[in-house]
This record gives C-alpha cells, sequence and structure tokens, in this order.
C-alpha cells in the first residue's frame, strides 16, 4: 500500500483535497456495491489521517455512499474538530457522472474498472449511462470551489477511485495509465493562486491546463469563491 499520509506543508489558504475513501471490504460481482463498509483496518488509517489534519481542517463534504461516510467520521472524530459532514450527491453514488443509472449501471457491471475509466478519457465511443468527462469533472470541481469559498485552510472531500482519476486525467489532459489508480485515502490535491489551477498527485505538482475552461465551464477565478 502507498504512503498516504498528508504532507501538511502544502496547505496554502485554500486547499481541496478530493481523497479515496479508507480500505473496504470485498465488492460484490451483481451490484454496485454502495452498502460496503470500510474495514476496521481501513478505520484506523483514516482516524490517523484525521490526527494528522487535526485543526487545519476546514471542512468535510462526503459521498452519500457508506464508506465514505464511515471515512469522513472517522477522519472528523480523530481530527479534534467536530466540523459537520456534508453529503455532496456530486462526489459520489449517482454523482456528476452518471446521466442514466441504469445504463451506468450495466456499463459499469459489463467493464473492468480500468476500462470504464479508460474508455471514458478517451470519450470516444461515449460510455453508455455517463456523461462525457468534459462535462462531469467542471461540475465536480466546480462543486468543490464554490463550498470551500476561499476560505483559509484543507477542504476535505471524501469520493471514490473513479472519480479522483477522471479528475486527475482531465485536468492534465492525459491518458489512462494503471499506475494513477488511487489507493485507499490516497488524495488528489487542487490548489489556485492568481487563477492558477495546481494538481499535486503522490511526486508530482503541476499546473493544469485550463485554458479549456470557458467553454467547459470550469470556474477558476477566485472571485467566483464569493457566490
Amino acid at each position: 500500500m502507498k504512503d498516504t499520509s498528508y504532507s501538511l506543508d502544502m496547505i496554502t489558504p485554500t486547499t481541496i483535497v478530493l481523497m479515496r475513501h479508507a480500505e473496504r471490504g470485498p465488492l460484490p460481482k451483481d451490484n454496485i456495491g454502495h452498502d460496503v463498509p470500510i474495514t476496521l483496518d481501513g478505520r484506523a488509517a483514516a482516524e490517523e489521517l484525521g490526527r494528522q489534519f487535526g485543526s487545519r481542517l476546514a471542512s468535510i463534504s462526503t459521498s452519500p455512499v457508506l464508506r465514505c461516510r464511515q471515512t469522513a467520521e472517522a477522519i472528523c472524530l480523530a481530527s479534534g474538530t467536530d466540523l459537520p459532514i456534508h453529503v455532496n450527491k456530486l462526489i459520489g453514488g449517482v454523482g456528476a457522472i452518471v446521466s442514466n443509472t441504469a445504463q451506468a449501471l450495466q456499463s459499469y457491471l459489463s467493464m473492468e474498472a480500468h476500462d470504464l475509466v479508460a474508455s471514458l478519457a478517451r470519450g470516444t465511443p461515449p460510455v453508455p449511462g455517463f456523461y462525457p468527462i468534459s462535462v462531469s469533472i467542471p461540475r465536480i470541481i466546480n462543486t468543490t470551489i464554490a463550498h470551500s469559498r476561499g476560505v483559509p485552510g484543507l477542504h476535505l472531500f471524501i469520493t471514490h477511485d473513479v472519480v479522483i482519476v477522471l479528475t486527475l486525467l482531465y485536468l492534465l489532459e492525459e491518458p489512462f495509465k494503471q499506475e494513477l489508480w488511487p489507493d485507499f485515502l490516497e488524495q488528489l490535491t487542487l490548489q489556485y493562486d492568481r487563477n492558477v489551477l495546481t494538481v499535486s498527485y503522490r511526486q508530482r505538482r503541476q499546473p493544469a491546463n485550463i485554458n479549456k475552461a470557458p467553454e467547459a465551464g470550469l470556474c477558476t477565478s477566485p472571485e467566483w469563491w464569493l457566490f
């Protein structure tokens, strides 16, 4: 398992972190497994991360899926912050990436997760039941910006592997590679400074290409945080 500890010196006045949920049990093969809980080891790892975050946490949001909610609760409790946990349906469950639930479920069950992400990243042919990432990912990014509102600190969004890797591929305009798949509790960090969006993932830290932002509906101006 990769080191999922967070480097606290990366926290700028406003830092958005998309984090995969803690370790879960095996998913069933005949459904999407929204009711699969985190493991005891997963809870312990989430609590350790919460202690690392501590008072630097400014907000916690989570996918409505059980394993994400449990991860958020463990982190919040261990951080000692007593923050409210916001459930954000755009970052999990049906979320921002699904256009038709029945078709998406059929696509999900008929494909390996890596193949599904690779197809969504390519964009052609379209994957039945899913929005193009040029539509879904700006919605996800915008909801994190709107929630953080430029408030200093670390704004944590507990989500899923597919959301994290698609956000990374969209912002860096790269093809899918299996080694990019996030482990449990791994994080993708977004930081804004003077309209520059910097993406950090593992040992990589680089500006994102946001020239396509206006037509994609991606709001990158700090003034938008005030809305």
